[in-house]
């Protein structure tokens, strides 16, 4: 296990916190009819994650195609107002290289095919120092509903940057088969309900930069947001997932400060319009099943007043301090952070050996091997 002294180096991570003395769980088990309802719920979710899995474009349901050939320069808003509103976008195989933000503000499809790069220049830096961030993206979606960003892979053209997709007001929005790297923030959701997120491959710039200041995907304003079948490293955080109705299922989380966290983001995100985000809620009712977790400090966090969520069948393997954890009330980030509250975890059967420390009242938890608060308190 990893010192504790690490948890005071992820400080400027959170702006929130974790425990207080804890009350022992308050069942055994759930109700049938809860693990019926939680069951159903989790067919219907990876019925939609199966689906997105699928997912293939009908050209003729398009209204107008355009193609971006390789080696375009700053091409990309040309070719967006050219596919117009219902349109597609069709970035070819190649580089393509972009200075500054590329905005989208009315439904259209961008489809990469295989091996299509853009490459961004001209973009803020990383912030080294955790604090008030101004997220100025790569691509930047706000407006407009069903938007489609798939099958391309996004980089910086040398260096990283803050922020690579930043959904404002965009509900419905799907980025699908994407590569993203390089970016202190690859997604961002600042309004987005009922997005999907499916199947992308992000890059974090190591757990420990900014002191774990970064995460891989942030769901800060979204309701009933599906997050599935990703793979996102070396974040502070892999993914952030306020608000509430959401479902984060069999996503790959490897080498994060923190693997899935359930909390509530800071307000310390300026949006181009001039508004901070932060979370609109934290997190709650949010299914988060299936997934695996390797390699992080923790693999799953419930914090700072998260409340009513689910953990059902997940994996963690070599965390640093536990695999979940069931946050109360707490000033160990140096903030006050309220408990996080009526959590259900199950991890039964081959998952009985996930290490599962629980400070949080109303918890239920089946499963799992639990951690003597006794001999390792809550604060």
């Amino acid at each position: 296990m990893k010192k504790l002294s690490i948890l005071f180096t992820t400080a400027l991570l959170f702006f929130f916190a974790c425990q207080k003395d804890a009350p022992a769980p308050t069942a055994d088990k759930p109700s049938d009819p809860k693990m019926a309802a939680i069951e159903s719920r989790l067919a219907k979710a990876l019925a939609v994650a199966d689906a997105l899995l699928a997912d293939k474009d009908d050209a003729a349901a398009d209204r107008n195609n355009v193609t971006l050939p390789a080696g375009s320069v700053n091409g990309l808003a040309a070719a967006i107002a050219a596919a117009g509103p219902g349109g597609k976008v069709t970035v070819a195989c190649g580089n393509h290289y972009e200075s500054g933000t590329v905005e989208i503000t009315f439904p259209v499809k961008i489809v990469g095919q295989s091996g299509a790069t853009i490459k961004f220049s001209g973009l803020p830096d990383p912030v080294s120092v955790p604090g008030l961030t101004s997220l100025v993206p790569a691509l930047f979606v706000h407006g407009a509903a069903d938007v489609k960003i798939s099958g391309l892979k996004l980089k910086t053209s040398g260096g990283d940057a803050v922020c690579g997709i930043l959904l404002q007001d965009a509900p419905n929005a799907k980025l699908l088969d994407n590569d993203i790297s390089h970016f202190q923030f690859p997604v961002y959701l600042a309004g987005a309900d009922n997005g999907k997120i499916s199947n992308n491959d992000i890059q974090g710039l190591g757990s420990g930069f900014a002191g774990g200041f970064q995460y891989g995907i942030t769901v800060a304003d979204g309701a009933a947001v599906l997050i599935a079948d990703n793979k996102v490293s070396q974040f502070g955080t892999g993914i952030f997932s306020c608000h509430k109705d959401g479902s984060v299922l069999r996503n790959t989380l490897n080498d994060n400060t923190v693997g899935i966290l359930l909390c509530t983001s800071p307000a310390v995100f300026e949006l181009p319009d001039g508004s901070i985000s932060g979370a609109a809620e934290s997190s709650n009712h949010y299914l988060v099943s299936k997934n695996e977790a390797d390699g992080n400090l923790w693999g799953y966090l419930v914090i700072d007043g998260a409340f009513d969520n689910v953990l059902f069948k997940n994996k963690a393997s070599n965390s640093g301090l536990y695999d979940i954890e069931l946050a109360g009330e707490t000033s160990r980030f140096g903030v006050l952070s309220p408990t996080s509250s009526n959590s259900t975890v199950v991890s039964n059967g081959n998952l009985n050996n996930m290490l599962i420390k629980d400070c949080a009242p109303g918890s239920v938890i089946i499963g799992g091997t639990l951690v003597d608060t006794n001999a390792d308190p809550c604060f």
